[in-house]
C-alpha cells in the first residue's frame, strides 16, 4: 500500500484544489501483523475519511509489524507514530505483544509529550469479559496510559472474513459505540466524532 503524505506536523493545513478549501491535518499511523489485521486497519481508515473527511485532510502510513525489525524503518515508524493523531494496531490476541512491536512502541511513547491522540486497538480473538482473560489487554491500556492517549478496543471474530471479502452471510461487525473526542485532538474546526461507528 502506498504511502501518501502531504506534511510532517501535526494539525499542518493541508491545501486541497487551487481555491479549494483549506483542511486540517489529521495523521493516522497503521501497524499489523498481517493481511487480514491490514484490511481491518485499511476498512477503518477508509471509514473515517468518509466520516472526517469534509473538514480534514486524512493521512495513514501503514508499517507491517514485523518490518519493524530493521534500524531505519523502525525509526521512521516511530517519528510517524509520535506525531500521529491516531495509531491504529491491529493484531491477532497473543498472551504479549511480539519484541518487534514492544521496541516500536518503547521507541516512540516517551516522544509524544501531551498531545492529544487515540490508540485503536484492533484485535482478532474472542472477546474477553474480563482482563484477567486477555493478557494483552492491559499491555495495550499501559501504553496508552503512558502515551497520554485514549484507548478503544475493538475485537473481530478470528475466523471472520477480511472487509474486502465479506458477503451478505459475513457481514461487517459492528464497531462498539466511541466517544465524542477531545477537543484538543482536532483543532481549528468543530470537534466531530471519531467516524469508527459511522
Amino acid at each position: 500500500m502506498k504511502e501518501h503524505r502531504t506534511g510532517e506536523a501535526r494539525g499542518k493545513l493541508s491545501i486541497g484544489e487551487p481555491g479549494g478549501e483549506t483542511r486540517t491535518l489529521f495523521q493516522v499511523v497503521a501497524a499489523y501483523d498481517d493481511a487480514p489485521a491490514r484490511d481491518r486497519a485499511v476498512n477503518l481508515f477508509h471509514r473515517l475519511k468518509r466520516q472526517l473527511g469534509r473538514d480534514y485532510e486524512l493521512e495513514c502510513s501503514w508499517w507491517r509489524l514485523d518490518h519493524l525489525r530493521e534500524a531505519l524503518l523502525l525509526q521512521k515508524a516511530s517519528d510517524e507514530a509520535t506525531q500521529a493523531n491516531m495509531i491504529i494496531l491491529s493484531l491477532r490476541e497473543t498472551p504479549e505483544l511480539p519484541q518487534s512491536s514492544q521496541a516500536w512502541i518503547r521507541s516512540w511513547v516517551p516522544r509524544r509529550g501531551s498531545q492529544k491522540a487515540a490508540l485503536v486497538a484492533l484485535v482478532a480473538g474472542e472477546k474477553r469479559q474480563s482482563k484477567s482473560e486477555a493478557p494483552l489487554l492491559p499491555s495495550l491500556e499501559s501504553v496508552a496510559k503512558d502515551a497520554q492517549m485514549d484507548f478503544f478496543l475493538q475485537w473481530f471474530d478470528p475466523s471472520s472474513p477480511p472487509p474486502s471479502t465479506r458477503t451478505a452471510n459475513h457481514p461487517e461487525p459492528v464497531l462498539e459505540t466511541l466517544p465524542q473526542p477531545p477537543a484538543a485532538l482536532l483543532t481549528r474546526q468543530p470537534s466531530p466524532r471519531w467516524g469508527i461507528n459511522e
